[in-house]
């Protein structure tokens, strides 16, 4: 019985896929050394992720901030990528 388990797992039909991705990413932070820390934290903690870089740290008005998030704080009870005309 080994055997054949064996035999079965090795034929699983499993592909890889390889994904590159730009991703943007605004943190609170009281510097840009702790936002870095922040980003590299989070980008690291990726499963499956195997390499990442940081191109660039800049700050972001406040009001930028907010432009971005603006609509998570009303729309907590939705699903990611879920836009009004999806319901």
């Amino acid at each position: 019985m080994k055997k054949f388990t064996k035999i079965l797992e090795n034929q699983s039909g499993e592909k890889y896929f390889e994904v590159t991705a730009e991703i943007k990413m605004i943190i609170k932070s009281e510097n840009e050394g702790e936002a870095g820390y922040k980003s590299d934290s989070i980008l690291g903690s990726i499963e499956e992720q195997v390499d990442f870089t940081i191109n660039n740290i800049g700050e972001v008005s406040r009001e930028e901030y907010q432009k971005y998030f603006q609509n998570v704080e009303y729309n907590t009870n939705k699903r990611p990528f879920e836009t009004d005309t999806d319901e």
